[in-house]
């Protein structure tokens, strides 16, 4: 009833063994509330929490309670599975809701979100307007590789990738996806960073393995000392 008569602009999806969220929000960057018993400071126009110890896997079947629901006007979704719900085995599952989302431009995930989407058969397109991902504290797996190269080969190639929250490993593979944007956050998170794929510098996309432990380190050199003894 709700969907019939209003728009959904950005959805939000989160499921794990015994919990699923699913809300409108106004933008990808309004995340859900973390807690069943946070009310939503943002305002979202319909939201669920359903939170109980469910049969290992049954959380996933509440998506296909929204699979006849289409959602022409949404453009930003955020998909964020945890590997607890097993979501990466039951593609029939998601399938009908995944592909009821042929207008989502930008997606915002983890990198169990991309394996999950990459048990799409091959050769079948979801998500035809896609263009822009933005991965959250992701490390580079052959999924990110078999996911950007699937979708170049059916003709709607990602346009801009977003590395969120601490980079790490060498993402030098992205180069192969000539004018792909690669876009993180460098130095303390205050600036940044931009690279074209395809332009011969794969270097720049190799963050190491070592800066999220540089980036601890750092917090801790810049806390105040005290005493052994202080109380």
């Amino acid at each position: 009833m709700y969907f019939t008569s209003n728009k959904a602009i950005s959805l939000s999806v989160k499921l794990k063994n015994y919990n699923f969220e699913f809300g409108v929000v106004p933008s990808i960057d309004s995340p859900l509330p973390r807690i069943s018993t946070e009310r939503p400071t943002h305002k979202p126009t319909f939201y669920i929490n359903l939170s109980s110890k469910f049969p290992s896997g049954s959380t996933n079947s509440f998506l296909t309670s929204f699979a006849n629901i289409h959602f022409p006007s949404c453009a930003y979704l955020d998909f964020r599975p945890h590997p607890s719900s097993g979501l990466n085995e039951r593609w029939p599952e998601v399938s009908a809701f995944i592909k009821s989302l042929s207008s989502v431009e930008t997606l915002a995930t983890v990198d169990y979100g991309i394996d999950v989407l990459q048990k799409c058969p091959e050769g079948e397109l979801i998500m035809p307007s896609l263009r822009k991902i933005k991965l959250d504290n992701a490390t580079p797996e052959d999924i990110h590789w078999s996911f950007l190269a699937v979708r170049e080969k059916l003709g709607v190639p990602v346009s801009v990738l977003y590395l969120s929250g601490s980079q790490i490993g060498d993402w030098g593979f992205c180069d192969n996806f000539h004018g792909m944007k690669v876009v993180w956050k460098s130095g303390l998170g205050e600036t940044e960073a931009e690279y074209t794929c395809g332009t011969g510098e794969p270097e720049k996309l190799n963050f190491g393995y070592l800066q999220r432990l540089d980036e601890e380190l750092l917090e801790l050199a810049l806390a105040p000392v005290l005493p052994p003894n202080f109380q």
